[in-house]
């Protein structure tokens, strides 16, 4: 079973993962929007697919199927999840987000 302890590669991608989300939550919150307002169920079902991520991650390193450069389309993909599940779906607003978000990766 893998762990992050075997692979330093994966952990490596990993944290680039979580501190990109967390980057992109804190400028969610320059702009006002409060994760603590949005849903528990939202919530919990963003957890769930970061859990399913970075398993996908782990085995993806194992098998040689990502690299460095594509923790960078992860992050990308993640959050547009976030994005979605806060329902950030104001034509302006999420231009805005979107902006920040292309200067962050």
């Amino acid at each position: 079973e893998l762990t992050e302890k075997d692979m330093p590669e994966t952990r490596e991608i990993v944290r680039r993962i979580e501190d990109t989300v967390r980057e992109f939550v804190d400028n969610l919150k320059a702009f006002g929007y409060d994760l603590d307002e949005v849903k528990r169920e939202k919530l919990l079902d963003l957890v769930r697919r970061y859990v399913s991520l970075r398993r996908k991650v782990f085995e993806g390193v194992a098998s040689r199927q990502i690299s460095k450069v594509n923790a960078d389309y992860f992050s990308y993909w993640l959050l547009l999840e976030i994005l979605t599940s806060i329902s950030l779906y104001r034509k302006e607003e999420f231009r805005e987000i979107m902006d920040k978000l292309s200067k962050i990766l």
